[in-house]
């Protein structure tokens, strides 16, 4: 018979191995994380051309054609730069009350410069909506949609 219970000692954990594992992940963690920063982003949801309903126009309008070289027109009279849009557009629209203006875009321009033209159309005070678009493309005639 054993009276006498023998001690344990203090369970042992070893520590100078758990700090070496902390202080690797510390530095993986530092090296690893960026700063994430809020910036604004435009997530456009745009439609095929083929799926938009198409409309027949009847009357005269102006027509605004952008080239996929960025050269503008404006019933055939050439405008400068895109700077000089709104300018243009807005003088137009002063001179000639009531008449209606259609976009005649490339299918390559890029998604800035239409934006840029919309933007244009509306400091002239043409609602975007009510703007007929074309979109011209190499393999297709100019094929008349609703905005």
């Amino acid at each position: 018979m054993n009276f006498y219970a023998k001690r344990k000692g203090p369970p042992i954990v070893p520590i100078i191995p758990m700090i070496d594992i902390l202080s690797i992940l510390l530095v993986f963690f530092i090296v690893y994380t960026e700063k994430k920063q809020t910036r604004p982003a435009f997530n456009p949801e745009l439609p095929a051309t083929a799926n938009l309903p198409t409309v027949n126009l009847r009357g005269t309008s102006s027509i605004l054609a952008v080239a996929a070289d960025g050269s503008l027109a404006l019933d055939g009279m050439s405008i400068p730069s895109f700077e000089m849009l709104p300018d243009y557009l807005k003088s137009f629209a002063s001179e000639n009350q009531g008449r209606r203006v259609e976009l005649e875009l490339d299918q390559s321009l890029p998604l800035g410069r239409v934006i840029f033209v919309w933007d244009a159309l509306t400091q002239a005070g043409y609602e975007v909506k009510d703007v007929p678009l074309r979109v011209k493309s190499a393999q297709t005639e100019t094929k008349p949609s609703s905005t």
